[in-house]
């Protein structure tokens, strides 16, 4: 099946044009909305080479993200419980609530006897994102030299709503807070008011305007006000006495004016006045009326039925429960429950931006979950495209971050929908109606899971086996055989594809991946899909013994499609897996491959240790690396990102610089024995999107340095997926295989690291170096392990003694490629404490005595106690 047929006799030319169905596809922006860039140069502008560098926006200081007299509005998002609603905060201190669709505005303002201003306008703002909060700290001359007021901001997690605390210091007597809301008029967007989604940015998207507030009307209460509208009903209350009253909306720009303008004006906002003083003040909106939603036609059109979704159905909007003495207890639970969040796993490294970009991922991992009346599952993404998929890489975040409970409810969620109709006696021709362009009668047959026009399956079921390694459930195996072996035979019929006369398969790269939008094959077969389904066939056949099925089948079709990419795809002169090769014409190998099939390919187990070395270093020599710098950013490193091919020219999906792709590409290169690539690649994406973009912490999708569309998009699914997998895999090295009840370590870390920590929830992993010694130490909260094998880098070419739990054992100095490395296999129960001694000298290339290896592009190395392999720097030439 081509991307868009499942007639593999058919040719059809490269549309230049984004799809407008797809579940990533963009269209390119009016103007680009970071920045970071002068107005000027806003829009479509290429990567010079010496003109990249963009300062770092916001600072690490802890968990927090922070930024001083920043200039953008709305542009990080406060999630509550695990529904559509949001609050959209930013570096200035004004709020919009999102239903989904406009909700409305709560803007603040000061007022002392020298003067009125609306904070936003205030001399000096602080704002600080700690994950799952907003907070500032406000100064201007209205309130003296020595005054400030600090604003903390919450979504509620309980029901929809905002919390909001205000503290005044060193206030003038007499000084007033204002408060001001305005209603919304529930108008949703294009993409839900994401960057780069809307024609104007969202700093101008949500801004409050007149009309959105035409349609709604207000009621003045005792402890506060009562907003309905046509979208939703909204209840507002403060735990002070507050004056409240209705306001000319027109004037909503000049605080003043809006003060003493007529509550008989044909468009109302409410406003009011609280004395601010070192005693706290709690304001709340909550969402108290709301009907049902309908989801975007454009999420909807993903599934090839058309058929749109009622989302979010009134979720958690209700009568408000909390009386106004009540609110410092709200407050405070939900800050405890956002604190957990943020906390839940935690890494503490020398690196102070990924310590606190882990927070961020926490809460961004929560906020693509969603619970409603029909269920719970992951979406797409925390805003734009918050519509529930079966793929594509979201579903991995569950289980990295020990979210097991809930990836079995994701999976639950899907495998109930798998078609179970009987299979057709022939494969059914393409649709005419469609120009021959799709099949959906033969796409949407028996083992699909969610009729769409994706092979959204093959994803689904490749984080289903790693929920597998994690924990070892075969009662849940013996529960999905069934929609196993159907997927399996699905994938099957529909993909694999034929080659030469010994009729090697290898499968069609049809719609797999978050890159797939404008990506086809014309029926031949692709390297990552091929992989993905070596890995499938290897997990089957693993699972069908030990729950006794014949795993013959399975065995035998990873086999033959392992012959079928050494003969059709791997390329001996480079190290490398072509993209693909044409079942058509003379089925000739494309050599110029995508990062998807180098970091599939491996992920997937594909090269033994020797083809991944050398695949790595092609990557060096195929892909040119754009360089993460500017005011502000670490230079300690070469830190740069990759795009995903050099393929021409720039368009949506073919060539893009995403966040998630790097990661997963640094997560293939600590698999392939690169540790420091991996690292300067992770850290730059970081940097990149965490801290240079407009959003603090933003696990997004597209960052500043795309061509196309420059950054895009908050709190990814795809991103969020694979950041949880690199940092907990990657990095720290954490490989479960709960089958074989063993956990593997193979942290690769930094050489300059002296520590380094994970807390997470199923275990936790901790290093310190002390003079000759390596502390370490490795805890389960469970009991899925009985083994321990760690593995880690020589530090010098002797091992003076090596203890587990205070007695000394043996360890094995392994023969690996790239850097020499010690093993230590131990019994793993609650903990196991690991001292290493190193003595001898260290690992020097001037010291290391070499010889040929059995691998002709490589050298073995020997020095003191280690031997180990390394490629010799002319086994993949630089390509032209």
């Amino acid at each position: 099946m081509s991307r868009h047929t499942c007639a593999t006799a058919i040719i059809w030319a490269l549309l230049l044009t984004p799809m407008s169905l797809s579940a990533s596809a963009q269209t390119a922006p009016t103007n680009n909305q970071s920045t970071t860039k002068p107005s000027a140069t806003r829009g479509l502008y290429p990567n010079l080479e010496g003109q990249l560098s963009t300062p770092l926006r916001y600072q690490a200081d802890g968990e927090d993200f922070v930024i001083r007299n920043g200039v953008e509005y709305f542009n990080r998002a406060l999630y509550g419980g695990n529904t559509g609603f949001r609050v959209d905060a930013g570096d200035k201190p004004e709020f919009s609530l999102y239903l989904p669709g406009r909700g409305g505005n709560l803007r603040l303002g000061l007022k002392t006897a020298q003067g009125v201003k609306w904070l936003n306008h205030a001399d000096n703002i602080t704002a600080r994102y700690r994950p799952g909060e907003m907070l500032y700290t406000v100064q201007d001359p209205l309130i003296g030299a020595g005054g400030r007021i600090e604003l903390e901001v919450l979504a509620l997690h309980e029901t929809e709503g905002l919390m909001l605390r205000a503290t005044g210091h060193g206030l003038p007597a007499g000084a007033e807070l204002i408060v001001a809301y305005g209603g919304g008029n529930g108008v949703r967007g294009a993409r839900d008011g994401d960057i780069g989604t809307e024609k104007v940015p969202i700093s101008e998207y949500f801004q409050f305007k007149p009309e959105f507030a035409t349609d709604t009307t207000y009621s003045l209460t005792q402890t506060g006000f009562i907003a309905d509208g046509k979208a939703a009903g909204l209840t507002g209350q403060a735990s002070n006495d507050v004056k409240w009253q209705l306001a000319d909306a027109r004037l909503w720009d000049d605080a003043a004016d809006l003060l003493t303008s007529s509550g008989d004006a044909p468009i109302k906002v409410v406003t009011g006045t609280l004395k601010l003083s070192s005693s706290p003040v709690y304001i709340g909106i909550e969402v108290t009326r709301r009907g049902a939603l309908r989801e975007l036609g454009d999420y909807s059109d993903v599934r090839a039925s058309g058929t749109a979704l009622t989302e979010s159905d009134a979720n958690n909007a209700g009568p408000s429960t909390s009386a106004p003495a009540a609110m410092s207890a709200r407050f405070d639970a939900t800050r405890k429950h956002f604190t957990a969040l943020r906390q839940r796993v935690r890494v503490e490294t020398p690196d102070i931006y990924l310590n606190a970009a882990v927070g961020a991922l926490n809460v961004a991992a929560d906020g693509v979950w969603d619970e409603n009346s029909q269920g719970a599952g992951i979406t797409h993404g925390a805003i734009a495209w918050r519509t529930r998929l079966v793929g594509w890489r979201g579903p991995y975040a569950l289980d990295a971050l020990g979210w097991h409970d809930r990836a079995r409810r994701n999976f639950n969620l899907w495998t109930v929908k798998q078609n179970t109709q009987p299979i057709p006696d022939t494969l059914p021709p393409p649709a005419e109606a469609t120009h021959l362009a799709r099949n959906p009668d033969a796409l949407h047959s028996n083992g699909d899971l969610t009729n769409a026009h994706y092979d959204m399956n093959v994803g689904f079921f490749d984080a289903m086996f790693r929920h597998i390694l994690w924990t070892g459930d075969l009662d849940y195996v013996r529960e999905v055989w069934p929609v196993i072996e159907r997927h399996m035979a699905w994938e099957k019929r529909l993909f694999r594809r034929e080659y030469g006369p010994h009729k090697l398969p290898l499968y069609e790269g049809y719609a797999a991946i978050w890159a797939s939008d404008e990506i086809q094959y014309n029926g031949g077969g692709a390297a990552y899909t091929s992989a993905y389904n070596l890995y499938h066939n290897r997990m089957v056949a693993r699972l069908a013994k030990l729950i006794g099925k014949d795993p013959t089948p399975y065995e035998q079709e990873a086999d033959l499609i392992a012959k079928g990419m050494r003969a059709n795809l791997w390329m001996p002169e480079r190290g490398a897996f072509g993209e693909f090769r044409d079942l058509l014409g003379n089925q000739l190998l494309h050599p110029s491959y995508g990062l998807w099939s180098f970091y599939h390919t491996v992920d997937s187990g594909v090269p033994d240790a020797f083809e991944a070395a050398r695949m790595a270093a092609d990557i060096d020599n195929s892909f040119r690396k754009v360089p993460i710098t500017g005011a502000g950013v670490p230079d300690d490193r070469p830190y740069h990102m990759l795009p995903t091919t050099d393929w021409m020219p720039y368009h949506w999906s073919t060539n893009n610089m995403v966040m998630g792709e790097n990661l997963h590409t640094a997560l293939a290169l600590w698999q392939a024995g690169r540790p420091d690539t991996a690292y300067e690649i992770t850290r730059g994406s970081l940097l990149g999107s965490f801290f240079m973009g407009i959003a603090p912490g933003n696990v997004g999708s597209l960052n500043y340095l795309d061509v196309y569309r420059r950054e895009s998009q908050r709190d990814f699914a795809d991103g969020i997926g694979v950041m949880s997998r690199t940092i907990v895999e990657g990095l720290f090295g954490v490989q479960p295989d709960a089958l074989n009840r063993t956990l593997t370590i193979v942290p690769g870390f930094p050489s300059e690291w002296d520590h380094a920590r994970l807390t997470h929830p199923n275990l936790s992993l901790s290093f310190e170096r002390k003079g000759q010694t390596d502390h370490w130490r490795v805890s389960q909260t469970g009991t899925a392990f009985d083994t321990l094998v760690l593995d880690i880098p020589a530090r010098s070419d002797k091992v003076t003694a090596v203890r587990v739990n205070g007695k000394t054992v043996k360890w094995t100095a392994l023969k690996s490629v790239g850097a020499p490395k010690l093993r230590i296999e131990s019994p793993l129960p609650a903990a196991a404490t690991i001292d290493v001694v190193w003595g001898g000298q260290a690992i020097a290339e001037a010291r290391t005595q070499s010889q040929p290896a059995p691998q002709p592009q490589f050298s073995e190395n020997r020095q003191g106690d280690f031997s180990w392999f390394t490629l010799n720097h002319t086994a993949n030439p630089p390509q032209a």
